[in-house]
């Protein structure tokens, strides 16, 4: 599997909804590639 970094658009998208309080897995039910972001750092 090839990882890519994510566009500035998506990193502002994640960061903007942290700071609202939304929850991981609704961030993540956004893009299946904001998902595996988070999946990489739970471990």
């Amino acid at each position: 599997m090839s990882y890519t970094h994510l566009c500035p658009e998506e990193r502002y998208y994640i960061e903007i909804e942290l700071k609202k309080g939304t929850s991981q897995n609704k961030i993540a039910e956004a893009s299946p590639r904001v998902r595996i972001v988070f999946a990489l750092f739970e471990k």
